[in-house]
């Protein structure tokens, strides 16, 4: 039987799945911002008032908070659904290095923090991929944790019985 843990995703595919979940990332930067300035009170008149309005409300408000709904939802979804949207569009799963288990929220939150801090380092995660057989990047490194890529292709007849029935 061919595990499903056994192919590990390219650069092309870890940098695109990373790019949906920025698209939603901003998406939902933009509602939260939208929302945010409604509730400061009258609409802006001018371009420079919007802007300033912008700025203190992501420096004064919103941005540590967002840092925190991206660190705790990054981990939820690693420990939940072992991968994020993107991931899961891409046929990503993360797990434990090695046997593929789901992490646990403790090691997701380790990993998201890493990715976080080392991602904001102008992608330093990404340059390890090219050197490392299984594609992991520091933060997978320091975790202990991979990413794979489910092929269903590979599945092995005596598991798709099992799974048909």
């Amino acid at each position: 039987m061919i595990s499903s843990f056994e192919r590990h995703p390219g650069v092309c595919r870890r940098v695109a799945s990373g790019s949906i979940d920025l698209c939603l990332l901003a998406v939902a930067a933009g509602i939260a911002t939208w929302v945010g300035l409604a509730l400061q009170g009258p609409a802006p008149e001018t371009e420079r008032e919007l802007l300033e309005g912008i700025s203190r409300l992501w420096l004064g408000k919103l941005l540590p908070a967002a840092m925190l709904v991206v660190l705790v939802s990054m981990a939820w979804c690693w420990a939940v659904m072992a991968g994020t949207p993107g991931q899961l569009l891409m046929g990503c799963r993360v797990g434990r290095a090695g046997d593929g288990r789901p992490l646990n929220l403790a090691v997701a939150l380790w990993r998201s923090l890493l990715l976080i801090l080392l991602g904001g380092a102008v992608a330093v995660p990404l340059i390890t991929l090219y050197f490392d057989r299984r594609r992991r990047g520091i933060h997978d490194w320091l975790s202990a944790s991979e990413v794979t890529f489910e092929d269903e292709s590979r599945v092995g007849i005596e598991q798709w019985k099992e799974e048909i029935g």
